[in-house]
Order: structure tokens, then sequence, then C-alpha cells
């Protein structure tokens, strides 16, 4: 053998840096480089931030609609995505700001000489300055138009037919050619023996082209002539635990880019970095009477063989021996892991995995076939009982696979059904530092903030995201909610009003904000007649009583679920001849059940408005259609209130006494429970007790809803004006929007 007998410098021997798994499929609309990344995205709108020296994704950011990307320097991006422009900085790892954004078809996005500032020039030339929350922007600077520039978007993975300068090159199925734009000068063409992707790339005066099966020829750029092939898929292995069939060693949507050190691949959910010799490191030559089995990659092929052969337990024999001869290969580890994971036994592969990724820790196909075997093992864990056990492997997760968004929310699910809210807290904005996710993190730590009562940081978090996410209804609900805790009615309905249209709960987000929005338009209604709109917040609750399912078509829902289970479970295709009404379709039975825990609560507050505006005939109707729904004995909630109502509409006292009765069994320290009973004490003409129990009341809870504005009405009964006064300014401290402590105030003269 002579190195002679080899053309020099003809050849090239691709030895693999790495590769980046990206799931699903890898877009096409984006690819940047920085001195640290390689920025590109996926089909789920997930843009990635790799680095470039080691393949590990550092970062990623989810938008929740179609974007463009602009580049400010190195390190710092502007994204328009749908009616958002989004400042992203990847050397913080995090968003600057973000600002709505009025623009449309002929519009162009501007900035600054300093990027600073920026701003729309319309397609009929109007300028319209974006205004930002950027910490370091002059407030006082107010640029002229022409001190603006048009922002250029970031170039995309989209084939580029003048790559070889001096013409054009064009790919069709199988067949490549080159026109020069020189009519006087020669052309030529190159037919390949498969089907070509739509990608070429010139680097060192060679010109690389791929074939749907992964198979890369390399040309003359001046002549077409084909100077060498290599099969790719022999570099870069496919066969992972989460990876489509249809994607396996499937190259027809392929790309090829190169940052002149190296060229990359990209097949549909991989990238690889290549890096090209001009001659081999070394060269392994058989020597006669040597073994087969004399190097460790000689016996994982043939281990591998036998795997694609679907030859499962001879693999395993042979990948076992691989390990025991070669204990320190990664890859020996990886396979035999995959062949245990095959077959379903899971303890086995994890034990395997974990030693591959001892090994070799940056290795991002271990780690991602270590965390797909967890994800096996924590799904078949019960989460009633093992909980723990749950959350141990999550860790695990996060360990390896720090970007992975649902090793973060599927713990905070656990934290937040225990009641641990602050642990939900922290692991959902650990996850912020790895990933930005879109809308769903984000709406379960917003939900995990209202259920800790944090309310500032239920109105920040709801804030933020209403502007990164304009089309979410989630925050508009959350922060509706938060401001009627606060008592602050009127901005709460115009926040409720503002929501957009309720999402599908068809979508990555978990059902925890979806349940805690259920029966929002109950706050709504009762945040319009707290502020003293009484017929809008009729009509408002009464839309909505109307709009739930009878109890025939909720029972058919359910049925309706149970049979979706049953054949989704035997593989067969969804169907059923059950009618579920258009509104009701996409929303599961929880939710429903959950908006359905309202009706009573909108009929209670429905006739509370009714009193308020004089209708104490009406009120009463809307009392006894409550009753005819027989509101249950265990539920003394409802029981007080319809005994608070029948005592302000004066009917049936004996009934409204045994009601309150009831409920102050079922607990007699409950604040609302005797601030009703002190209601009907006053009304009785017992004052002394109603006072007693006023206080009493108060001394349990300052902020019990309407105790104040009760205990002033009975101080105002009884000419006892200073202290009545009194009363109704510490309710309205409570509940500043309360219409009626308003009125009463102004009665007695008083502001």
């Amino acid at each position: 053998f002579s190195f002679s007998t080899l053309p020099a410098n003809s050849e090239i021997y691709p030895e693999k840096d790495w590769t980046c798994r990206i799931k699903p499929d890898i877009g096409r609309s984006l690819l940047l480089f920085t001195p640290d990344n390689i920025i590109v995205e996926n089909a789920d709108r997930v843009v990635y931030f790799i680095d470039r020296n080691t393949g590990a994704r550092q970062w990623e950011y989810r938008f929740s609609d179609t974007f463009t990307f602009y580049k400010l320097d190195d390190y710092t991006f502007v994204v328009q995505s749908g009616k958002t422009l989004n400042e992203i900085s990847i050397s913080h790892k995090n968003l600057i700001w973000s600002s709505y954004l009025n623009i449309g078809a002929g519009d162009t996005l501007l900035s600054t000489a300093d990027n600073s500032q920026f701003a729309v020039r319309h397609a009929d030339d109007t300028f319209d300055p974006i205004i930002t929350d950027r910490q370091d922007q002059q407030l006082n600077s107010k640029p002229a138009p022409t001190d603006y520039k048009p922002l250029i978007a970031a170039p995309s993975m989209i084939f580029d037919p003048n790559i070889i300068p001096g013409g054009a090159l064009s790919i069709d199925d199988r067949r490549i050619s080159f026109t020069p734009s020189d009519s006087s000068l020669k052309g030529w063409t190159y037919d390949s023996e498969r089907l070509l992707a739509k990608t070429a790339l010139l680097l060192r005066k060679k010109l690389f082209i791929i074939s749907s099966d992964g198979l890369l020829q390399i040309l003359d750029p001046d002549t077409g002539a084909l100077t060498q092939k290599l099969m790719i898929p022999d570099y870069i292995e496919m066969r992972f635990w989460d990876e489509k069939p249809e994607n396996l060693n499937n190259y027809s949507n392929s790309f090829l880019f190169s940052d002149e050190n190296f060229i990359f691949v990209v097949a549909p959910s991989s990238i690889t970095r290549f890096k090209l010799n001009s001659f081999p490191k070394e060269l392994n030559l058989k020597k006669a009477g040597e073994p087969e089995e004399s190097t460790a990659d000689w016996a994982l092929n043939r281990a591998i063989t036998q795997w694609d052969q679907k030859n499962y337990a001879s693999s395993v024999k042979m990948l076992t021996d691989v390990v025991e001869v070669w204990p320190k290969s990664a890859n020996g580890h990886l396979f035999l892991g995959m062949a245990y994971s095959s077959a379903g036994k899971f303890d086995e592969a994890i034990n395997e995995l974990e030693k591959a990724h001892a090994i070799e820790p940056e290795n991002f196909d271990i780690a991602s076939n270590l965390a797909g075997n967890y994800y096996i093992k924590l799904f078949s864990l019960d989460p009633s009982q093992q909980s723990d056990k749950i959350l141990e492997m999550y860790e695990k997760i996060r360990s390896i696979q720090p970007t992975d968004t649902f090793a973060y929310t599927g713990p905070a699910e656990i934290y937040i059904g225990r009641h641990e809210y602050d642990k939900a807290i922290g692991v959902l904005s650990e996850s912020f530092s790895h990933a930005f996710s879109g809308p769903g993190p984000i709406a379960l730590l917003l939900s995990s903030y209202y259920m800790a009562d944090r309310g500032n940081d239920v109105i920040k978090t709801a804030d933020n995201m209403i502007r990164l996410f304009p089309d979410s209804d989630i925050a508009y609900l959350i922060k509706g909610k938060q401001l009627c805790k606060k008592g602050l009615y009127a901005a709460a309905s115009d926040t409720f009003k503002s929501a957009p249209p309720r999402a599908s709960s068809k979508s990555d987000q978990s059902l925890y904000p979806r349940l805690l929005t259920s029966g929002w338009q109950f706050f709504y209604g009762n945040a319009l007649g707290l502020s003293g709109r009484y017929k809008d917040g009729i009509i408002s609750l009464s839309n909505f009583i109307s709009s739930l399912p009878t109890s025939e078509q909720f029972e058919k829902i359910k049925l309706f679920e149970q049979q979706s289970i049953e054949q989704n479970r035997s593989g067969k295709t969804a169907e059923s001849d059950i009618d579920i009404p258009k509104k009701f379709k996409g929303i599961s039975s929880i939710e429903l059940s959950a908006e359905l825990e309202f009706k009573i609560p909108a009929l209670l507050s429905i006739s509370h408005f009714q009193f308020r505006l004089g209708n104490s005939a009406e009120s009463v109707k809307t009392i006894k259609r409550i009753e005819n729904l027989k509101p249950k004995p265990e539920d003394p909630d409802t029981l007080s209130y319809i005994a608070y109502l029948l005592v302000l509409n004066k009917s049936d006292l004996p009934h409204a006494r045994e009601y309150i009765f009831k409920a102050l069994k079922s607990n007699p320290e409950d604040p609302i429970f005797l601030r009703n009973y002190a209601v009907y004490l006053s009304s009785a003409g017992k004052n002394d007790l109603a006072e007693k129990t006023f206080k009493k009341a108060l001394a349990i809870s300052d902020y019990a809803e309407l105790t104040h504005f009760e205990y002033g009405r009975h101080l105002t009964r009884l000419k006892r004006k200073p202290e009545a006064v009194a009363q109704f300014k510490e309710e309205l401290k409570i509940t500043p929007d309360l219409d009626m402590a308003k009125k009463e105030l102004l009665k007695l003269g008083s502001k």
C-alpha cells in the first residue's frame, strides 16, 4: 500500500464532531451564526441556541406565532412574532423587553443606528415609533424618521441558486445543472442515480450535494464531475427511542451549510458537524490471521447489524460482549441500553445508559436516550403513591437535559397538587434560565402565584404574559380574578372584557390554568355588579348560566370521553355517534365540571343584584330557583348565602334561621357564616348580640367579604353615624370599588 496510489488532495475524510437532536423536525426559516452559537428553529416555533463547539443546546425560546429574526449584535436580537416585538439576549438568556407592534403587509421595521429605538414605516409612508420598556433608553430622545434604517431579516436554510459565482445552479429530482451568466461559456449537468435534496454547498473548491437517502456527493464545481461519494448515515446514528420511523436515514429535506471550518448536515431532526480531513488520520489495515473483532467499532457494527435484522437476542449478546471487553465504550453501553429498552427491560436500559453518560456526559444522543427511558420509567409510577420517586426522576432528567421544559412543568404540577406552591414556583423559575417555552410554563407559574396568594407577583406575571402573548386568555382571566380579590372591580371588569376568545384546551398547557380560569364569567358578572353595574352584572351572569351544559349534555360528554379513551387503548380510530354541541367540543368534562360549580354562585349573585336594584320579588324567585337545584346538605356556604339573601329580602326568616344554624354547626368560626348570622340578628332586632357577632367575625378575619359593610349598615340603623362611617371606610380599604359602600357614605354625608 502506498499513498502515491491516491490522487493528491483529491479525497476528503469526514470526522464527526457532534450531533444535536432537535424535536420535532428542524425548520428552515432561520440560520444564524454568532461567535459561540448556531441559531436554528424547529417546526413548533422554538428557537435553539446551540454551542458551536460541542453541539449542546444552550437555551431555547418558544414563540407563540410565526416570527422573523433580526440580529442587532452577536448576542442580542429583536424578533417580530405576530403583533409583538421582542428583544432577547443570549448572553443573559432572557427576554429584555416586549412591545405591541402595529405592523401590516408592506410595512417596514426600522431601528436607529445604535439599535436603541425602533419604529415602523407603514406602506403609506406614515411613521410610528415603537414604545418599549428598555431600561437604558433615553426617554427624552426622539429620533427623526431619517435617523432610522431598515432592519435586515436573518438568513434561512433556503437553497441559494447563486452559490457558484458567475451563474445559477438548479436541482431537479436526480439532475443538478449549472448555467453560466455569460451565455458564451459552457455550463454542465450532473445526473445522480438517486433523488437529490434541494441543497448544495460550495466549500474548498468542492461542490457538496446530498441524496434523499444520505449519499453525500462531491462534485468539481467547474465541470460537474463526480469526485467522491460518502454515505452520511454511516456517521449519524438514527436509531433513537423517539425518532419517527419516516425520519430514519431520510435526507429528502436536508440542508448543507458551513462556517468555513466545518460542514454541517441537517437531517429531519438533527444537525451534525463534520470536520473535513484531507487524508485519513490513521489507516487500520487488517493483517493476515487477525480476528475480525479486533476493534470495538467492528464488534459494535456487527451487533448493530444483527439489531437491524431484528435478531434482538443475538444483538444483546454481542453488545454485552462489547461492553465486557471494552467497558469504556460509550457507544457500546448506549446501544446495549437501547436494545434493553426495545425489549421492554427499562431498568437494565437505564443502567447501561447511565454508564454511557458517565463516560461521555456531553453526548446529547446518550442524554436523550437516557432521558427517554427515565420518562418511560417515570410514567409507569403511580403519582398518588410514588410522587417522591417521580420527582427524583424529573430531577435526573433536568440534570442531563436542562432545556427539557416538561422536566420542570411536570414536577411543578405535582407540587401544585400537593399545595407546595413555593416549590412549584421555584422549579418553574429555574426553567426560564434554560428555556423560554411559550405560554405554558408562564401560565403554570402564574397559577402557582395565584394559589399561593402572592397577589403582587400575580399582577406582575400576568402583565408580562399579556405583553408576550396578547392572544392568550389565561393571563387576562387570572389577573381579573386577582383584581376581584383586591376589590378593584372596575379594573377587573375591564380586564375580563379585554380577554381574547377562550382558546381550546387542546394545547401544550397544563390543565391547572384552565381549571383556575373556569367560571371566569362568574367573576366578571360579580365584578360588574359589585362596582354598581347591577343590570350588566345580571345579564353577564345569566349569559354564563345559559352557556353551561345541561345535565344530559354533560353526561353525553363524559360518555364520549370514555369511549374515546377505550378506542385509543385498542388502537382504533376514535368514532362516536354521540352528538356533542359544537361549543363544548374540545373542552374536557373536568373543565366543564369546574364551570358547573359556579352555577349556584352565579344565581346567588343574580339574586343579590336583583335585591340591590329593589326587585325583591325577582330576587326571591331566584332564591327559589336555587333551592329547586337542591344544594347539597354538605354545602354550608350556599345554605348560609341563601339565608343572607332571605334576610335582606325580609322573606321566610324561619327558613333563613334554619339555614344559618346548619352552616354554623358545620363551622362555628367561619367569618362569613358569622356575618350572615349577625345580619339575621340585626334584622330580628337583637342588636347587642348582632354587634357582638359582627365583632367576632371581624376578629377572625378583618377581610371577610362585606362584613364591615353590613356592620356599618347595622350601626346606621342604630343611628351611630361616626361608627358607621368608619366601618364603610374600612370596607372601601378592602374593596375600593364597592359601590354599595360608596352610596352609604354619601347618604351619611361623608366621602
